[in-house]
């Protein structure tokens, strides 16, 4: 079965992706995927699970700081 996208959802403290962690901006895997996604690549973080690739779908989360308890669909 193949994935329509993936949805990204920025936050003001960090970055998830459906299926992964949490990764705060700080963190070496927000600065991994971010460095990619800047520089034209698919992140590198996300190929073991998408060895194909998937477009991925920002969410402006922006005004919002994720917590333990938010949820992200």
């Amino acid at each position: 079965m193949k994935v329509a996208e993936v949805n990204i959802f920025f936050f003001k403290n960090g970055l998830i992706i459906k299926g992964f962690p949490f990764y705060p901006y700080y963190s070496k895997e927000a600065q991994s995927v971010l460095s990619d996604i800047l520089d034209g690549y698919f992140p590198y973080d996300l190929k073991k699970k998408y060895p194909d690739g998937v477009p991925l779908k920002p969410v402006d989360c922006t005004d919002d700081t994720y917590t333990e308890n938010t949820k992200v669909q």
